[in-house]
Order: C-alpha cells, then sequence, then structure tokens
C-alpha cells in the first residue's frame, strides 16, 4: 500500500514538473490540486537564472481602540520556528509564499486584462484577507481591521556581492485596510498555535 502512494505520488510530480508533455487538461487540474502547495515543485534556484528576491508577507493591525500594531513578519517567523536550524523543516512556508504568490499574480493579471483574472483575485483577495485576520488575532486578540504588507527584497548581483556599498534594494507594498471577519475556532486555534506571542516575536 505504502509503496503505492509513494509510486503515485512519483507519477503525479512527474507530470507537475514536465510541462512540455501533451497531458490532458483535466489530469494537469487533479495534479496541480495535489501537489500545489504543499509539494510544490520549483527549479529557480538553479543556473542560469536562480531566484535573486526574498519575498516576506507581514500583518499589522488596527485594534477595537483604534490602536495601530506593529507589522509582524509571517515569513520570518515561518522560517525561523519551522525551517532554520531543524534537522527536518517543515513546508508550512510554501503556504504563505503560495499566498502572496496568488494574491500579487492575479491582481497583475487583472490590471492586464486577463481573462477571469477578477474571480483569482477575488478568491486571492479573500483569503489573504482571512488569513490576516488568523494572524491578527493570534497576536493582538480581537482586531478591528487588517492590513497585509508584501516585501521584496532583491540581493545583490553574484559579481557585486564583495564590493563596498552594495546593499539588498528593498520594496514594499501595502494593501488596503480590511475588516476583520470571524473564524471557526478550530481554524483560530491552529493559527495561535503557529503565530501567537509564544511562538515568535513582533
Amino acid at each position: 500500500m505504502v509503496a503505492a502512494l509513494v509510486a503515485a505520488h512519483l507519477l503525479m510530480t512527474l507530470v507537475y514538473v514536465a510541462r512540455p508533455l501533451p497531458v490532458p487538461g483535466p489530469v494537469r487540474a487533479a495534479v496541480t490540486a495535489y501537489l500545489e502547495p504543499v509539494f510544490t515543485q520549483t527549479w529557480s534556484v538553479f543556473a542560469p537564472d536562480p531566484g535573486t528576491v526574498n519575498t516576506s508577507l507581514r500583518v499589522r493591525a488596527r485594534t477595537t481602540d483604534r490602536r495601530v500594531t506593529p507589522w509582524f513578519d509571517v515569513t520570518a517567523c515561518d522560517l525561523g520556528s519551522a525551517v532554520r536550524h531543524h534537522p527536518v523543516p517543515t513546508r508550512r512556508y510554501l503556504t504563505t509564499f503560495q499566498l502572496v504568490k496568488h494574491y500579487r499574480g492575479s491582481y497583475a493579471d487583472v490590471r492586464a486584462g486577463v481573462p477571469d483574472a477578477a474571480d483569482r483575485w477575488a478568491r486571492s483577495e479573500r483569503a489573504m484577507t482571512a488569513f490576516a485576520g488568523l494572524v491578527a488575532r493570534a497576536r493582538w486578540g480581537d482586531v478591528a481591521a487588517t492590513q497585509v504588507q508584501v516585501v521584496d527584497e532583491r540581493t545583490a548581483a553574484y559579481g557585486d556581492r564583495d564590493r563596498p556599498g552594495v546593499r539588498p534594494r528593498t520594496a514594499s507594498s501595502n494593501g488596503p485596510w480590511k475588516p476583520s471577519a470571524s473564524a471557526k475556532p478550530v481554524e483560530q486555534k491552529a493559527i495561535t498555535k503557529i503565530y501567537g506571542t509564544g511562538r515568535c516575536a513582533s
């Protein structure tokens, strides 16, 4: 049974990474739904065009007494608590990575006039708003509204990495303030366990 499951996983991974293969649309959709976001495969770490941008997601909130909290770095929490120095790190950070990817990608598609992009953007925005609300309540209790910030840090070119004064270039974009919606207790409990004040520093 285990061997069959492993074989099925490897086969779906092969179909996923072999994008040029003529695979029927429904099959590819099923494979993509299975592999993303937990088992996503990417080759951007290899030459000739390795990734050069570190992207992070931050959340802040407006409390019920109208106080604005500091930014909380969700990505730094993911990496610090579940990846860095862990002999068997989790792939939890990929969930927020994919959330940011779809959030920004669908918005870019809307601006470019891509068909059906508005529906994808609406779903991505709802998912991001719900996630931000869960994280905010885990950090600060009841909140009135949340805001997300996506930060891109572009690393220096390989040939310039040792030059004096060369620093990564940073750019950030803020989403609008969104009212905080209620969440199921089981969802809030899970997120609080991961991002609560006892887990990661602000």
